[in-house]
């Protein structure tokens, strides 16, 4: 992609690894992406951001063009306003803290709505103020003795044994929630850790030895079908690269694909992908 003359206003950087995906802050999970995607300041009609992918996380709004990205944090947005349409191409128009001028996100190909309606909800959550969140208590419930027989008698049987099932029901869930909350923040901290160690000049044994436990840990923010949207396949490709590039040099740069698939799932945890996409 060749930028033309910047603007006098330029969005902060993103960080992407060698394999094009950015680096995620700690807790942050992609959300939606949208390709052909352009970003204008103000009423210019040229920018330096032409036909890129938007990608929608917990945190952020990134815009990957090529080998570079920019960034826009989501609690700095202080309003979103929509505009274009029939002729014209859909816009985002977003009023921020940090610039005098508007942001306008021009899509392209279409599905705007979606991207602001996902928006809009991940500005609500406010996820980069959460911390890790105890699991809920259990609903309480409390046994009713049996005092007349009959229609209503089972009637109140039925309706104790539903709120008993729903209880456990809760309960597990909330503890998966939190269980899968914990193994995100361990990826993040195994990966700081291991960042601190390189700077440290730390041995190869200690090294291999973290690397082994990064390899095992898993993907905290595992690329999907409803979150890729078009650039699916895309994206999809660029994570299992990603992924697999340690798993290659630990066994002598060769492995075989039944290997690679069952890695990958695993690694996943419950967004698994079917044999087919992963060879493709």
């Amino acid at each position: 992609i060749i930028f033309p003359a910047m603007s006098t206003f330029a969005l902060p950087t993103v960080q992407l690894n060698e394999h094009g995906r950015p680096l995620l802050l700690p807790s942050e999970v992609e959300i939606v992406h949208q390709d052909q995607v352009d970003i204008c300041v103000g009423e210019s009609k040229t920018s330096p951001y032409m036909l890129g992918l938007l990608c929608l996380t917990s945190h952020r709004i990134l815009w990957i063009g090529g080998k570079s990205g920019v960034h826009i944090t989501l609690y700095s947005i202080k309003r979103i306003d929509v505009a274009g349409g029939w002729l014209r191409s859909s816009k985002i128009v977003l009023e921020v803290d940090f610039h005098a001028e508007h942001i306008r996100l021009k899509f392209q190909a279409g599905n705007r709505d979606v991207f602001r309606s996902k928006m809009e909800e991940a500005i609500r959550r406010q996820a980069w103020k959460d911390a890790i969140a105890a699991p809920p208590a259990p609903i309480a419930t409390t046994k009713r003795v049996a005092t007349s027989a009959g229609v209503g008698h089972i009637m109140g049987e039925i309706d104790r044994k539903q709120r008993e099932t729903d209880a456990a029901l809760t309960d597990a869930f909330s503890d998966l929630t939190a269980l899968m909350n914990k193994a995100k923040d361990m990826v993040k901290l195994a990966d700081r850790l291991k960042s601190s160690m390189n700077k440290d000049n730390t041995n190869e044994q200690e090294m291999a030895e973290l690397n082994a436990v990064l390899i095992d840990i898993g993907i905290a923010s595992p690329v999907t079908r409803e979150s890729a949207g078009s650039v699916y396949y895309q994206q999809l490709s660029r994570q299992l690269a990603e992924f697999m590039k340690p798993h290659l040099l630990k066994h002598g740069g060769v492995l075989s694909l039944i290997d690679v698939y069952c890695l990958f799932n695993r690694a996943r945890g419950t967004e698994l992908v079917s044999d087919r996409r992963s060879v493709v």
